[in-house]
């Protein structure tokens, strides 16, 4: 706060554009955690669903993980539960209980990240700047209600998928350009590993490919540039050797406890696929960064909605040129045996390697676009090389004073759109307290939505975190159980024989009409049926495709 009222009483100028850097973070952190905790139910997709599901069985079951009544879906993804469960017992709102949560951790990485700017030397405009570029939305392309998976989503909004695993990258960032690799004893190093170990155990081995393998190619890349093998004894390299196995650790731990994962679903690409592949991991970060239209999406560069892309243009150019700036300086040093920059090196392995990884991996299927959350440790990585990039610079040069106040305002109106589109967005057109409403009118403890696509998916994982008191299964597709990421509970629908509901789609009934017989409408809202059974005539077992004992 001194360095702060120094420089603005040296330079007015100066100083009133670090307010308005400090003001711009506050307003987006006060802002992400409105949406998150009073308008989570409005927002709230599949995946999300599944999030805030785990923190209220886990708090009826009396269990941190109670994996034995639970689906896994992309990962277990509990970390946060040590945090969410007494806020949830204190407030009874798990929305509320996952944003203070998602608070506290955001918090946190913004310590972390001016704690890594210090070790960078950057001065105070270039740590706020960091910090913008940390908290901003990046929602050019608009919020999909259904399931959003975006950088918001995944750092630090609503479900913030991986804010934990975010914490635990910038640990080791902090461990790596610091000089705490000084001592034998590092207690830096300690909290890191028990951290990844954590991590590890909470998500699977996604981490070894965003951080693991960076950590090993940077070990082996040092050995043959230096031509020594012993970098592999020196105490820095021997924590991050740890750090590794820190990751295996956990997830060993995790098997071990019987947490499952998906870990073995990923699949090579093959040679018919891996140019598209490519291309999508190349328009990944502008498509990340709100820098280009996400597939089927058409608007007019004069339009309010396709102008935001200029912004998201600029900070897309930003991190690519810091990128290639970067990485042209250190070819030229490895070239004329100069000493490499390790920090930089080291961020430049974590940007390259996810980009080589997941050019021949593909953790799901070839899409239209790829799943941008897989680069989110890369496009951090790429902040930090933005930072290193600005602060290299002659703070004389108007190309820097220039360039930092356009990406500044690029940040800030992208924060301006994004946020605009957070507010505009909901799930309303799914009825869900329409339905619940009805739901509640009759004495049924098993509710069914049953239909021939994946339409009621949608209102039957929502209503399933707001109404606790029953038990909500879902069949799509005419005769697939939709058990993924969801409860165990009635997977044997037999099991349950008191009264029941089923939500149809009025036009496309899907349930067999034995089952339907037996039925009573008793309200429609919109294209749903509603109906009202006083027993269970579902069998699952003999109904569905997917059946499992």
């Amino acid at each position: 706060m001194s360095n702060l009222k120094k420089e603005f009483q040296e330079n007015k100028l100066y100083g009133l554009f670090l307010i308005m850097l400090g003001a711009c973070a506050v307003c987006q952190l006060i802002l992400t955690f409105y949406f998150t905790a009073f308008q989570g139910q409005e927002h709230m997709g599949i995946d999300a669903s599944w999030e805030y599901l785990k923190g209220i069985v886990a708090a009826k079951e009396g269990s941190l993980y109670p994996a034995s009544v639970m689906h896994g879906t992309t990962h277990p993804e509990f970390e946060r539960i040590i945090l969410v469960l007494p806020f949830y017992k204190l407030f009874d709102n798990i929305f509320l209980a996952y944003s203070l949560s998602n608070l506290i951790f955001t918090l946190i990485s913004i310590l972390l990240i001016f704690k890594i700017s210090e070790n960078f030397k950057f001065n105070t405009s270039v740590k706020l700047l960091m910090t913008n570029l940390f908290l901003c939305p990046y929602l050019a392309n608009g919020y999909k209600v259904a399931n959003e998976l975006g950088y918001h989503e995944s750092v630090n909004g609503f479900a913030a998928y991986y804010n934990v695993l975010i914490i635990a990258f910038f640990l080791i960032l902090l461990y790596f350009t610091g000089d705490e690799y000084k001592k034998k004893i590092s207690c830096l190093g300690i909290t890191t590993f028990l951290v990844i170990v954590y991590v590890a155990m909470c998500k699977g081995m996604g981490i070894f490919i965003w951080v693991g393998l960076p950590i090993i190619l940077f070990l082996l890349i040092q050995m043959f540039v230096k031509n020594d093998i012993k970098i592999f004894t020196q105490t820095k390299s021997i924590y991050l050797i740890l750090f590794v196995a820190a990751m295996f650790i956990g997830r060993l731990i995790g098997g071990i406890l019987g947490f499952e994962y998906l870990d073995s679903d990923s699949m090579w690409v093959n040679a018919g696929e891996f140019m598209k592949n490519l291309g999508n991991l190349l328009l990944g970060f502008p498509l990340m960064l709100g820098g280009i239209p996400d597939a089927g999406i058409t608007r007019n560069p004069a339009s309010l909605f396709g102008f935001v892309y200029c912004f998201g243009i600029v900070i897309s150019f930003v991190l690519y040129l810091a990128v290639i700036y970067w990485l042209v300086m250190t070819v030229k040093k490895a070239k004329s045996s100069e000493a490499m920059d390790e920090n930089i090196l080291f961020l430049l392995v974590v940007f390259f390697t996810a980009i080589f990884m997941f050019a021949f991996l593909a953790p799901y299927i070839i899409g239209d676009s790829f799943s941008v959350r897989y680069l989110i440790i890369a496009t951090l990585s790429g902040f930090f090389m933005i930072g290193l990039f600005i602060q290299s610079l002659d703070e004389k040069l108007l190309f820097r004073k220039f360039g930092v106040v356009a990406l500044f305002i690029s940040i800030a109106c992208m924060d301006l759109y994004s946020d605009y589109f957070l507010a505009i967005s909901d799930n309303s057109a799914w009825h869900v307290n329409e339905l619940l409403s009805t739901v509640e009118k009759t004495d049924a403890g098993l509710v069914y939505f049953w239909d021939n696509g994946k339409t009621l998916v949608q209102p039957e994982r929502v209503i399933r975190v707001i109404d606790d008191s029953r038990v909500y299964k879902c069949v799509s597709n005419g005769d697939t159980l939709e058990n993924f990421g969801d409860y165990k509970y009635y997977d044997d629908s037999t099991q349950y024989e008191g009264a029941t509901v089923m939500v149809v789609l009025q036009d496309d009934i899907a349930a067999p009409k034995s089952v339907m017989q037996q039925y009573e409408l008793i309200n429609t809202i919109g294209d749903y049926g509603i109906y009202y059974c006083e027993y269970n005539p579902v069998d699952f077992k003999n109904m569905v495709s997917n059946w499992k004992e």
